[in-house]
């Protein structure tokens, strides 16, 4: 009787390198970013508009009041199928 030779694995394939956005040039590895001393005038500033934004008004309708709501979108049918909709039967309403 002889013996099988054992089976080898199939190689595994090397992964892609990676790739930007649609397949443009590789990634550049990104610095690593700094973070500003506490109640630096950067932070002042941030923390002096990040105030104002939040005591603008609104309006009733919850928009700023130096936005104007957006105009109610209409869209109008053909005159072929205005008059179909005219002719097609009513169902009666329960």
């Amino acid at each position: 009787m002889s013996k099988a030779a054992p089976q080898r694995a199939a190689p595994v394939p090397a992964m892609p390198a990676a790739t930007g956005f649609a397949g443009q040039r590789p990634f550049a590895p990104q610095t690593k970013l700094t973070v500003g001393a506490p109640n630096d005038r950067f932070e002042q500033e941030a923390d002096r508009v990040a105030e104002q934004v939040m005591r603008m008004p609104a309006s009733d309708d919850g928009h700023a009041l130096n936005t104007p709501p957006a105009p109610p979108r209409i869209q109008r049918l053909c005159k072929e199928c205005e008059d179909e909709l005219r002719r097609a039967p009513r169902s009666p309403e329960p």
